[in-house]
C-alpha cells in the first residue's frame, strides 16, 4: 500500500476535508525523532505516536470496570496525560485540568492509573517515569 492510500484512507475515516491535518502530525513526530522517541539508551524512548481511531470497545470495557457509562462513540473524547509521581501535585494539575475543561464546556467523565510495564526500561527512563492516567 502506497502512503497516497494509506493518507487518503486516513483522511476518509478521521472525516477531514484533506490530508494537511495527517501531514503535518506525521511530520511533526519524524522532526521529534531527536526527543527521546529513541533515546541514547537502547530500552529508553517514548513511543511517540499517533492514534487514528478510537477503541471505543476498549474504552466501554474500561469505563464500565470503572463505573463509567460511557456515551456512543463520537460524543466524548479520550486523553492520557503523563503526571508528576508526587501524588500532591497530580491532584492539583488535574484539579486545574477539570476546571478548564469545565470553563469549556466539557464533562469529565472520569480518570483511571493507565496499567504499565516498566520492567524493559532503561536506567534514564526509570528515573523520571511518570504516572499515567
Amino acid at each position: 500500500m502506497t502512503v497516497r492510500v494509506v493518507m487518503r484512507y486516513l483522511v476518509n475515516k478521521l472525516g477531514l476535508e484533506d490530508d494537511s491535518q495527517v501531514n503535518d502530525t506525521i511530520e511533526m513526530l519524524e522532526r521529534m525523532a531527536h526527543r527521546g522517541a529513541c533515546g541514547c539508551e537502547k530500552n529508553t524512548g517514548d513511543g511517540a505516536g499517533i492514534m487514528v481511531a478510537l477503541p471505543h470497545d476498549f474504552f466501554k470495557e474500561v469505563a464500565k470496570d470503572a463505573g463509567i457509562e460511557l456515551p456512543p462513540l463520537g460524543e466524548y473524547a479520550v486523553a492520557m496525560f503523563f503526571m508528576p509521581t508526587d501524588e500532591k501535585r497530580r491532584k492539583k494539575g488535574k484539579a486545574e485540568f477539570k476546571k478548564v475543561a469545565e470553563s469549556l464546556g466539557h464533562v469529565i467523565l472520569g480518570w483511571r492509573l493507565v496499567p504499565t510495564d516498566n520492567s524493559d526500561l532503561g536506567e534514564s527512563a526509570l528515573e523520571t517515569e511518570p504516572v499515567i492516567e
